[in-house]
């Protein structure tokens, strides 16, 4: 009875220490701007997501023309000008400050959709405004020099919207998981109290301290699997997404996923390892004193 209680505690507490691991690194994600930065920051040097920045800058250029139309006589003009706007955005120093601002607006209206207003996990809107309005400076620029008289608005808007479940019933399996996530990481901390609290519970309980050694590790693996598998499932959303932005961040995020999940199946493995081993040493040593008691 008190071994099957052990087994009992130590799973919970290997599902808790899991949860406080990958939650501290979600948290973290969500909150800091640091990881975001580190992860998707390179992404503006991506030549999908460089392209589609140069896509949005031809069509300013066209939008700010007298009745956003481009006249015939003025294609060749027209097209000059918007190549000098996009060369000088991707080699505008600012890009990549203005790139990260994007990254920051984007985290916090995310938490506060989700964290706050319960809404959808799957549901991810990149906020693009500060590239844009960089971008539209450097518009009004190269039409000015024309002789096309433009005025750059102080403040453009630039919104990618992109639900994951819409993508494929594959990706649409990750939004629970995900949902689940991103409102229980912030409660990182006190998962690990509790993961303490029950593993230690769990050996007092056990006879045998190796089966609930080996029950965590088997436990604690498996949910680091299933992490690595989840991870699978976000990474694929990059490869069937033909908006560059999402899909390249889908992409990071799959890989973070995958960084931390890793160790959380290698910290299994190596407990679940330790508690058969134990059981071997604590059986031979069983069955030796068995046999000097019989001496």
């Amino acid at each position: 009875m008190r071994n099957v209680l052990a087994v009992l505690l130590a799973a919970l507490a290997a599902l808790s220490g899991a949860s406080a691991w990958g939650g501290s690194v979600i948290d973290q994600a969500l909150t800091q701007p640091q990881t975001l930065h580190s992860t998707l920051g390179p992404l503006i040097d991506n030549q999908d997501v460089r392209a589609m920045l140069a896509t949005r800058v031809k069509a300013q250029v066209v939008e700010r023309m007298p009745g956003g139309v481009v006249p015939k006589r003025a294609a060749k003009l027209v097209d000059a000008a918007a190549k000098r706007a996009t060369d000088a955005v991707l080699d505008d120093p600012q890009v990549k400050q203005s790139w990260l601002d994007s990254l920051d607006e984007s985290r916090e209206l995310y938490v506060q959709r989700v964290r706050k207003e319960g809404g959808n996990a799957g549901r991810v809107e990149v906020v693009l405004d500060p590239l844009a309005t960089l971008a539209a400076t450097h518009v009004s620029d190269a039409l000015n020099s024309t002789g096309v008289k433009i005025k750059a608005p102080s403040n453009v808007t630039w919104r990618l919207d992109e639900d994951i479940s819409e993508i494929s019933p594959v990706a649409s399996l990750a939004v629970p998981g995900t949902q689940l996530v991103v409102h229980q990481s912030q409660y990182w901390l006190i998962y690990a109290i509790v993961a303490a609290a029950l593993m230690l519970l769990a050996l007092l309980a056990a006879k045998r301290r190796a089966v609930a050694i080996f029950t965590a590790g088997v436990v604690g693996g498996a949910a680091g699997l299933v992490g690595v598998w989840v991870a699978g499932l976000v990474g694929g959303v990059a490869e069937g997404n033909g908006n560059a932005v999402a899909g390249a961040a889908a992409g990071s995020l799959g890989t973070l996923m995958r960084e931390t999940s890793f160790p959380v199946a290698l910290a299994g493995a190596a407990l679940f390892v330790l508690g058969v081993v134990m059981l071997i040493i604590g059986g031979v040593v069983n069955r030796r004193r068995s046999v000097d008691f019989a001496v």
